[in-house]
């Protein structure tokens, strides 16, 4: 089972939690401080890269790992067959 095919969980990656941990200081230093406010609007950036991230390991599974791996299952196997009986006839 490779990490495309695990079910997608609701559990924050790596990307989503350091986002979380800078905004939960930025709101400790308060926001109306300069490094507050910054830290703030830079975890919710994380937090949005996390979630874009999580986006695009699901769209490049159900895109392109998917029908590779339908076509290695399939297709591959009887282009395998088809190989060793023409090389069987010679």
């Amino acid at each position: 089972m490779t990490k495309f095919d695990q079910k997608q969980t609701n559990k924050p990656n790596i990307i989503e939690q350091l986002g979380q941990c800078m905004t939960e200081a930025g709101n400790e230093f308060g926001p109306s401080t300069p490094y507050g406010s910054t830290l703030i609007k830079c975890g919710q950036t994380h937090q949005k890269l996390g979630l874009t991230y999580k986006d695009f390991i699901q769209s490049s599974a159900m895109g392109y790992i998917q029908p590779l791996k339908s076509f290695l299952e399939g297709e591959m196997k009887s282009i395998t067959v088809n190989i060793e009986f023409f090389i069987g006839r010679k």
